[in-house]
């Protein structure tokens, strides 16, 4: 026949006693990480709004770019359709169009972008 044994209240006292310890080591543990956590995300959005800063910072330059580009093709297509060209202006549009390889090249490299230009 098996044999029991006895519970006093104060094993109960004990046992409830040690459950509670357990418990709030347990919840201390969790608050520790929940905080390092927290600290982790609050870096990890700074460091977001400093790159979304950046990103804007970039899409404004492209367009930028992108604005001096359209105005040079424009300029282009209207000497294009221009049938005579003094002398003096065709120097002016060859040295123009020299510098704006010089520069789409330069910044080809900037962005790492290959740049590919026809030749006629």
């Amino acid at each position: 026949m098996p044999t029991t044994k006895s519970v006093s209240n104060e094993d109960i006292l004990e046992l409830l006693q040690e459950s509670m310890q357990m418990t709030s080591d347990g919840f201390l543990r969790l608050e520790g990480q929940m905080d390092g956590i927290e600290k982790r995300l609050t870096n990890l959005e700074g460091q977001m709004r400093q790159v979304n800063a950046r990103l804007k910072s970039i899409e404004a330059t492209l367009e930028m770019h992108d604005n001096d580009i359209k105005e040079i093709l424009t300029l282009l297509e209207a000497l294009d359709k221009r049938v005579t060209l003094t002398e003096q202006e065709r120097e002016l549009a060859a040295e123009t169009l020299s510098r704006i390889v010089k520069w789409a090249q330069e910044v080809s490299k900037k962005i790492d972008t290959p740049l590919k230009l026809k030749t006629l």
